[in-house]
């Protein structure tokens, strides 16, 4: 298994595909991940080869890589039972729609979204299908239609901010998706009233997008992680209605993606309606299964992690994100533990956000 969740619940999964691909509502294609009844027993696939080609042609890793890491990647498991009955809970479980950053795939989060559904979620991990996921597939008379990533300038900000609407789009698609499948049978599984928003680099980008087009009553919270401002619209920074999670990793933010992360925070006059975080010791695949896939020495000499282990990076943000949530919904038992977390004062994490003059991967090529 590529990561055990620490949960009470064991986690089913399956995979949501509602139609073609289109800007205009055309489908989504997504990973739900839920509490179920079964234990994982030999779990599922990671990955396929087509997936692993698609992140080697996007690291610029040689092709003389792939089988290799096709071999290497077949071998791996997620920890979960696939297509299982879903737990039946005493009350209607929450959502997370989680959106990835450019150049990931639906399932390159699985670590963070098991623990998640693992604590009581249903998670739904859209994959992106605007170019800017390193692979995908639309079906057509009934056969997969592969669509690797597009090629495009990453500051090019009309593209950028134009794939964010798209993608906008895609998370309210699976939103009302995942909403009409807890109406059907059995009715009840899901609560329309705790819907939450996440997302990585790109995807954080997203989310806050998604948050500036959607009407206010569709989401509880969103927790941006690791945000890469570049593709929202200035004219969003003020459209911020329902409470804010700003969680980054202490090596990747710029001076330009800093400040525009502050012009947000400026604009949400509520205090309690937002927080700005940082995870000491984590570099921008903190939240990914990236560090996961190799020791963690391997990992940090190669640039997938950092100090931190990347299992405790991925630990560390389901807890932060929870906490953020739990004391939004009203919930009343939040730990002094959750309490220190979102102060900013446990030992791996710190208040607001640390950049550097013309740091970050990103950043230095903006």
């Amino acid at each position: 298994f590529v990561f055990e969740p620490c949960g009470p619940h064991p986690v089913g999964a399956l995979d949501l595909l509602t139609g073609p691909a289109s800007d205009n509502g055309g489908g989504v294609l997504a990973r739900l991940f839920y509490p179920a009844l079964a234990a994982p027993g030999a779990g599922h696939p990671y990955t396929e080869p087509e997936y692993v080609r698609g992140l080697l042609a996007f690291s610029n890793w040689g092709s003389w890589l792939s089988a290799f890491l096709c071999w290497g990647f077949g071998r791996l498991r997620l920890n979960c039972a696939w297509q299982a009955e879903p737990l039946r809970p005493a009350q209607p479980l929450p959502v997370i729609i989680f959106s990835h950053g450019l150049g990931a795939q639906r399932h390159i989060y699985s670590s963070l979204c098991l623990e998640l559904a693992s604590r009581g979620f249903l998670v739904a991990a859209v994959e992106h299908r605007d170019g800017s996921a390193s692979m995908s597939f639309d079906v057509v008379d009934g056969q997969r239609r592969w669509l690797p990533m597009e090629a495009g300038q990453l500051n090019d900000f009309p593209r950028r901010h134009a794939q964010a609407r798209w993608r906008a789009g895609e998370c309210l698609q699976l939103t009302e998706a995942v909403l009409a499948l807890g109406r059907g049978q059995p009715p009840g599984l899901i609560d329309p009233n705790r819907v939450h928003l996440m997302g990585h680099s790109f995807g954080a980008a997203t989310a806050l997008t998604t948050l500036a087009t959607t009407p206010e009553a569709v989401y509880k919270t969103c927790s941006l992680l690791d945000i890469w401002m570049h593709p929202v619209d200035p004219e969003h920074y003020n459209n911020v209605k329902i409470p804010v999670l700003f969680l980054s990793n202490e090596i990747f933010h710029w001076e330009a993606n800093a400040q525009r992360v502050q012009a947000v925070l400026d604009a949400i006059e509520s205090e309690e309606m937002k927080a700005n975080l940082s995870i000491r010791g984590a570099n921008h695949a903190a939240q990914t299964d990236a560090g996961l896939y190799l020791s963690a020495w391997l990992s940090r000499r190669i640039g997938l992690a950092d100090s931190l282990h990347p299992r405790d990076a991925v630990l560390l943000t389901a807890r932060i994100c929870l906490a953020f949530i739990a004391r939004h919904e009203g919930r009343v038992d939040l730990t002094e533990e959750d309490r220190v977390l979102l102060r900013g004062e446990h030992p791996d994490c710190f208040p607001g956000v640390k950049f550097k003059p013309n740091g970050g991967r990103i950043g230095a090529r903006e």
